[in-house]
């Protein structure tokens, strides 16, 4: 696997999660540069940007070093869920 592959990879469960580039960046704990340059996969990224991405997107923790070093990555729970439920709250707020 590659660093452009991590960044397809870390690109599509943002964009699931609706957020973007600045939102997963302050939920991660990184800068905003740090985070669009993994994505676009100029970004060799080291270990503790890999644990920030896990925080971020809400994945276990190594979920993104086992995606970075081609492993099969541990499953995730279904987000779906927790997006319905995030959706259902922002409707009914006034």
């Amino acid at each position: 696997m590659t660093t452009a592959d991590l960044g397809r990879a870390i690109t599509e469960a943002r964009a699931a999660l609706g957020l973007n580039i600045a939102q997963a960046a302050h939920k991660g704990g990184m800068s905003r540069t740090t985070w669009y340059r993994t994505e676009k996969g100029v970004l060799d990224p080291q270990a503790g940007t890999l644990v920030k991405i896990d925080k971020a997107l809400g994945w276990d923790r190594g979920h993104a070093n086992s995606v970075y070093r081609g492993w099969e990555p541990p499953r995730q729970p279904d987000q779906t869920v927790e997006i319905v439920l995030r959706v259902i709250v922002e409707i009914r707020q006034p």
